[in-house]
């Protein structure tokens, strides 16, 4: 079996956690080894790497879902000791994190900025 993906959020109460599921089951209509996990709430990490370690994962590449690089990325997500990957590594699943926050990619940072624009009825060049 592939390695697993996991989409780390930030986590929130219930009307902002629908949109996080929304985007794991976008990806995962293309790619069924894909779970989602927050830092703070449910689904929690452990959760997650029960489920893929159920599925016969052992290696995940774990997603940030964060705006920018910061603390959350660096303590909660990426440090070898942090909560995410330690229920990974306990579940006997290797880990590796994308450490980047997703406005480093230049079409997320054209789709905010278009979306920003947007908002104060000024027209972009970005595609939408």
């Amino acid at each position: 079996m592939g390695q697993a993906l996991i989409l780390v959020g930030h986590g929130a109460g219930e009307e902002a956690l629908v949109f996080y599921r929304m985007l794991a089951e976008d990806i995962r209509r293309e790619y069924s080894y894909t779970w989602l996990a927050m830092l703070h709430g449910e689904p929690t990490a452990e959760e997650a790497a029960k489920e893929a370690s159920e599925a016969g994962v052992k290696k995940a590449l774990i997603l940030p879902l964060l705006l920018a690089p910061g603390l959350h990325l660096s303590k909660n997500i990426a440090a070898e000791d942090s909560e995410i990957r330690r229920a990974f590594s306990q579940a006997g699943i290797e880990t590796e994190v994308i450490n980047e926050g997703l406005l480093q990619a230049p079409p997320m940072r054209e789709a905010v900025a278009a979306h920003c624009l947007k908002a104060i009825g000024k027209s972009t060049d970005f595609k939408d």
